[in-house]
């Protein structure tokens, strides 16, 4: 086969398909003319590449790079040229671009000036009419280098001469050949008898050299227009732009013979071989352009933790993923590889706050974590395990339901059973709560205040207050005495209805417990003000807020409670929440989420007291023993937790740890925080996950992250976050974490499959809820109750006073007649041992 032949066979032909930004456009642009020509420098000698520029006026710019001689491997070396700054597509049918009626070449000024060699002493002869002798010196700006001197390259992004091409419809086309070491020493000796061997500067523009004819014209039969030669001048200065003297065909397409002894030091060639870089700043330039796509950052090597460590240390290694623990993702290892990222079971009690705006990534997340909590739980029971010991549990508040359905649906079968399903907004099977019963009242009470305040008076601007709190915990306790356990704050408004009722309250209250009568009394009943009204509207309008719900009235009206919150942390159970916030409305949703909150805290705290489930332990060990970081915590994970920062919350930020609890919080930005739930997560949460953030939260994440080096936050694709995970030392340095749960579950569950799920699970909760039947209390109710009570304090105290008043009817004291009573037990009982 020929030369010519075997040109033709290994011909490939690449378009550039779209520019990527550039922060230094310039310096990028040096580094990509650099890289093409060593590759040029490195290819066959029968090889040659022709980059061609073209334009439609105004219109877009085709660049084409046509690649002759070269290997199949010639795509990777483009790529690797302009990686991450063009993407280029190979063309099987490349259009082809027609020779200018007027074509004109790019040589070094020196190349022409040497022909007419000008005495060091003799003036320079005037220019030449341009228009008489029809040559370019127009297009040649005066000389403002030493005589002689090579062209040198310009800094620039190629942007001017790419706004040149466009606003003339013009066409620049290089051919670049590797020179062979003839070309070169002869080069070198033009170059040094130009310049001198002593010029330092002149040898490094030699650099490696290359052929080039250098080609450019404009379309029709039109001199070359002045701005485009003024944009070729910018590239590098010592330049001359000169009709082509050579057969233009042949030229134009690149004969190998005129090719030949045409080697240019590497700095002219670099200043021509000019790839537009685009920078920041969104321009019209004829090509696509695209923000960059932010490199992932590798998991970071493993440095000892003291010096002498660092001394006895010989290579740091890569931190494995540990065996167990929840699956998060992949990253990136240092060695270019994928590998799995997880975290310890136990670090999940240090917390993870999870950040990022609308669709990056959070409820994937979320996902994936209860999917991991429930692997483990599948584990357990295929392995016999038992429930508390087969993964620590977990529950799950999603605002919306979505996120439930979706852990649902890629639960594995075997997990299912675990699994507590409440739906807020299915008002025919609600659930029951009543976070009074069995529990102690004035802690109950102090946190069902902190959730009021934080549903109507969230800045303690005085919606509620001191008096607000005192009535409150002064019908609440009524509420006790009347109902017992099924006091609920739905009848709040109903005890609150007018002054008869209250009195009537009061009445009821006179005996069994007088002290709290008379505090109503004197607060209430017996005010005779005229803002008596507004007092009780004050109160009970908050409450009107809550119970004029039929969510609210079927949850928590019964006084019955069939969710067993503390049953389900102590045996590893899962319970999922849909609050079903547009349905049911913001404040139900936001009362149902702190009050499971709200009972989840006091559950763990009591497991840690009595010994119960998985607490009871050394510090720093788990059951049996395990170091902490093994052993399985229990879980909560709240969505979109603006909705619900409450006391309850943030201490089990404070102190979940102790009581072996995790807590998972994700939300958009950091604006929705309070100042105290803001603080508690940045102090507490060791685990951060930052995904596409505003400027403002990019800035404080970036501050956690400490050695983030993956550019703006604000930047990062979708299912990608800027991660540091707890560990057993701190936390490891920031990291690219890649959310690959979807691609994961969808290879292992079918849609059919995700549905009998839900159904399953559906139907299970359905069942549970079906056996209550109680029907939310009234002011019938409470009026029985009240009649009760005034029965029993009418009928109580009459007997106590017969037996407990200081003398007898007999005139004896109380004392007397004890002393009587012994007296007769104790000759009783001396008859009876005498027998």
């Amino acid at each position: 086969m020929t030369v010519d032949a075997r040109t033709r066979a290994s011909s490939r032909c690449y378009r550039l398909d779209r520019l990527v930004r550039a922060d230094e456009p310039a310096a990028v642009c040096a580094a990509v003319s650099g890289r093409l020509l060593g590759v040029v420098a490195t290819l066959e000698p029968d090889a040659r590449l022709t980059l061609t520029m073209s334009a439609r006026r105004l219109g877009a710019v085709t660049i084409l790079l046509h690649a002759s001689g070269v290997g199949p491997e010639f795509g990777d070396d483009l790529a690797w040229c302009c990686r991450r700054i063009h993407v280029w597509a190979e063309e099987s049918d490349p259009p082809q671009i027609p020779r200018p009626a007027r074509l004109y070449e790019i040589v070094a000024a020196t190349e022409e000036r040497e022909r007419w060699p000008v005495r060091a002493d003799a003036a320079p002869d005037p220019a030449p009419d341009p228009c008489a002798s029809g040559s370019l010196a127009t297009l040649d700006p005066p000389p403002t280098t030493p005589h002689g001197m090579w062209p040198a390259y310009l800094p620039g992004s190629g942007m001017m001469l790419l706004e040149a091409l466009r606003d003339t419809g013009g066409v620049l086309r290089l051919h670049l050949a590797p020179a062979g070491p003839v070309e070169a020493r002869m080069l070198e000796d033009v170059v040094s008898r130009a310049e001198g061997w002593s010029d330092v500067a002149a040898l490094e523009r030699i650099g490696t050299p290359v052929r080039m004819r250098a080609l450019v014209g404009a379309p029709g039969d039109r001199r070359l227009p002045g701005r485009l030669a003024v944009a070729l001048h910018a590239a590098a200065n010592g330049l001359l732009i000169r009709p082509a003297a050579q057969d233009p065909e042949r030229l134009w397409e690149g004969d190998a013979d005129l090719l030949r002894g045409r080697a240019v030091p590497e700095a002219m060639a670099a200043a021509l071989t000019r790839l537009p870089i685009a920078g920041p700043k969104t321009v019209v330039m004829g090509v696509r352009c695209v923000q960059p796509v932010l490199s992932d950052v590798p998991l970071a090597d493993e440095t000892p933790e003291t010096p002498e460590a660092l001394e006895a240390s010989e290579t740091p290694k890569v931190p494995e993923a540990p065996a167990r623990g929840l699956r998060l993702g992949t990253a990136i290892t240092p060695e270019g590889g994928r590998s799995p990222v997880r975290i310890a079971p136990g670090l999940l009690t240090r917390h993870v706050h999870v950040v990022g705006a609308t669709g990056t990534g959070k409820s994937t997340l979320l996902r994936a974590v209860g999917h991991g909590v429930l692997s483990a739980a599948a584990a357990g029971a295929v392995g016999g395990r038992g429930a508390a010991s087969a993964g620590g549990g977990m529950m799950v508040l999603d605002p919306h339901g979505s996120t439930v359905n979706a852990i649902i649906a890629e639960a594995p079968e075997e997990a299912l059973g675990r699994i507590t399903l409440v739906r807020l907004d299915d008002t025919d099977h609600p659930v029951r709560l009543n976070p009074f019963r069995r529990r102690d009242a004035e802690k109950v009470l102090e946190d069902v205040m902190s959730v009021l305040y934080e549903i109507f008076d969230p800045r303690h601007e005085g919606i509620i207050g001191p008096r607000f709190e005192r009535i409150f915990r002064q019908i609440m306790a009524a509420q006790r005495a009347l109902l017992g356990d099924d006091a609920t704050l739905t009848l709040v408004p109903a005890m609150l209805a007018d002054r008869d009722s209250l009195q009537g309250l009061t009445r009821a209250l006179a005996k069994t417990d007088p002290v709290l009568a008379r505090e109503i009394r004197t607060e209430l009943a017996d005010n005779r003000s005229s803002d008596f009204s507004d007092i009780l509207a004050w109160v009970s309008c908050k409450f009107d807020r809550l119970v004029r719900s039929r969510v609210m009235r079927e949850v928590f009206g019964s006084g019955r409670e069939t969710l067993d919150v503390a049953g389900i942390i102590d045996t590893g159970g899962i319970l999922l929440v849909d609050l079903a916030t547009p349905a049911v409305g913001e404040d139900t949703s936001r009362f149902v989420a702190m009050t499971l909150l709200m009972e989840a805290e006091m559950a763990l705290t009591s497991r840690r007291r009595t010994g119960r489930g998985a607490r009871g332990r050394h510090p720093g060990r788990g059951p049996a023993g395990r170091p902490e970081a093994e052993c399985d915590p229990f879980l909560v994970v709240v969505d979109e937790v603006q909705r619900v920062q409450c006391d309850s919350l943030s201490r089990l930020l404070a102190e979940g740890r102790k009581f072996g609890a995790g807590v998972v919080l994700a939300h958009q930005h950091l604006g929705q925080l309070s100042p105290s739930m803001l603080g508690a997560l940045e102090a507490n949460a060791a685990t951060l996950l930052a995904f596409r953030s505003s400027g403002v939260d990019a800035a404080r994440a970036h501050d956690r992250l400490g050695t983030w080096t993956g550019g703006p936050l604000t930047r990062l694709p979708s299912l990608r976050a800027a991660t540091t995970l707890a560990s057993p030392h701190g936390q490891t340095q920031a990291f690219t974490l890649q959310v690959d749960h979807n691609e994961r579950v969808a290879a292992l569950i079918d849609d059919d499959e995700a549905c009998d799920r839900i159904d399953a699970v559906e139907a299970a909760r359905v069942r549970w809820n079906g056996f209550d039947r109680a029907r939310p209390l009234n002011a019938e109710d409470l009026e029985k109750a009240r009649k009760r009570l005034l029965q029993r304090a009418s009928d109580g105290p009459a007997e106590e006073d017969k037996k407990g008043s200081g003398s007898s009817s007999s005139g004896t004291s109380f004392l007397d007649e004890w002393l009587a009573n012994r007296r007769a037990s104790g000759a009783d009982g001396s008859a009876s041992t005498a027998s």
